[in-house]
């Protein structure tokens, strides 16, 4: 079930299909002066155009470790650009216990982007409570506090695109929920060593 944060946006405004998208994170990646926030919500994706993801998926961890340096090379670039213009670069992730495979692929690729300057803060909603305290949430990129592009999946959990976001509301709402997120998160690394990841 769609979140209402998502649901508030899908009829009010025009889907941006990938290509578009990317080219609006670009700018808005361009313009920002203060903060770029990824909330990550979803714990099941499907990316059949990652190869370390295909290797993993078949059980090959070796192999998909040795492919995702060169296939995470853009996220590494952005988030130097972010360091050197003194952007606080961060990604709040949402998990439920137990991980997903899709989630223990991914904790892999989370720990290439902390050495290159990303902030990875997790929100376990494990927890019933904590879990409905968080019931509106959905993936989306929040920059600054005023411009907020939110994610598309299809019913496989592919990645397609988006919504550029101008309904104020909405961009108030998703600045609350991340400020929330940050009071009851904990960094990556702690929570690997919790849980023994």
């Amino acid at each position: 079930m769609a979140s209402s944060l998502l649901q508030s946006i899908v009829s009010s405004h025009e889907r941006l299909d990938l290509a578009a998208f990317g080219r609006r994170f670009d700018e808005l990646s361009r313009e920002a002066k203060r903060r770029f926030v990824k909330v990550e919500y979803r714990q099941q994706f499907h990316e059949p155009d990652v190869p370390s993801y295909n290797k993993y998926m078949a059980g090959d961890r070796e192999a998909a470790l040795k492919l995702m340096p060169e296939e995470r090379f853009v996220d590494k670039d952005c988030s130097v650009d972010f360091c050197r213009r003194s952007i606080l670069d961060v990604r709040l992730r949402f998990i439920a216990r137990p991980l997903t495979p899709y989630l223990l692929w991914e904790f892999e690729s989370y720990r290439l982007s902390a050495r290159w300057g990303e902030r990875i803060c997790i929100v376990d909603i494990t927890d019933d409570g904590i879990r409905r305290q968080f019931a509106d949430a959905t993936d989306f990129l929040l920059f600054d506090d005023d411009h907020v592009l939110m994610n598309w999946y299809d019913d496989a959990g592919v990645f397609r695109g988006g919504w550029d976001v101008h309904d104020q509301d909405v961009i108030v709402r998703c600045n609350r929920l991340a400020d929330s997120m940050t009071s009851v998160c904990v960094p990556l690394a702690l929570f690997e060593w919790e849980h023994k990841l």
